[in-house]
């Protein structure tokens, strides 16, 4: 397994790196409080064996 922390501005950021890791992400967590200028969102992938 692998976990990736995530910074972006927009949701449609977050949206574009889902759907190309789409195969591999098992779950993505996004914090119900973001401070600050950059958002954050947890993303967790299992069956990685090249990207």
């Amino acid at each position: 397994m692998v976990k990736i922390k995530v910074s972006y501005k927009n949701d449609y950021e977050l949206h574009k790196v889902t759907t190309r890791l789409a195969p591999m992400v098992k779950r993505v967590k996004v914090p119900k409080i973001q401070k600050g200028e950059y958002k954050k969102a947890y993303i967790e992938l299992e069956n990685v064996h090249s990207v």
